[in-house]
């Protein structure tokens, strides 16, 4: 009688990486559609729940309209390395998670660099966001920053912003 322990390990850690690694995909692709999407932008829930994003949403929608605008700005000009991947980066880096998926035999550690480049470039950003965010609200005055205090218990009185992209004359 063969003993068919090995074999059956072998296809156990397989069939758990495989898991894993879909697992890991999905929570891939949930935050990337939830960062294009929006917070509180169109979508199955409409902005309701406490998405990804929601989190830093309610700080950044109670900046006045400037600070928001210098907020953004500093992103974009990658002050602090903080500009987000471009599209092409993220593209390559999707690509390269497909020709991963593709090799035989399949290297877990080769799908973990990359989710872990995708994980790196989200939690960069994060970052950077909030140490501009900090800048700017210790650039304040005391009756600003009040003034600002003030406006983010106005944004979490009233929920998550909901982005009607329907013409309500249509209704």
């Amino acid at each position: 009688m063969v003993d068919d322990k090995p074999q059956r390990r072998k296809w156990i850690m397989r069939l758990a990486l495989a898991v894993s690694l879909g697992l890991n995909l999905l929570f891939v692709g949930a935050f990337a559609g939830a960062a294009y999407r929006g917070a509180g932008g169109p979508g199955p829930r409409n902005g309701e729940g406490t998405g990804l994003r929601g989190y830093a949403a309610p700080y950044v929608q109670a900046l006045p309209r400037e600070k928001r605008r210098a907020l953004f700005q500093a992103l974009h000009d990658n002050r602090d390395g903080a500009a987000p991947l471009s599209r092409d980066a993220r593209r390559a880096l999707y690509q390269q998670m497909v020709s991963v998926l593709r090799a035989t035999p399949f290297d877990p550690a080769a799908a973990e660099q990359v989710l872990g480049a995708q994980r790196d470039a989200v939690l960069g950003v994060h970052s950077a966001a909030q140490l501009i965010w900090l800048e700017e609200v210790t650039e304040m005055t005391p009756e600003e920053r009040a003034t600002y205090a003030d406006g983010l218990e106005k944004v979490l009185a009233r929920g998550p912003r909901r982005r009607d992209r329907t013409n309500k004359s249509d209704r």
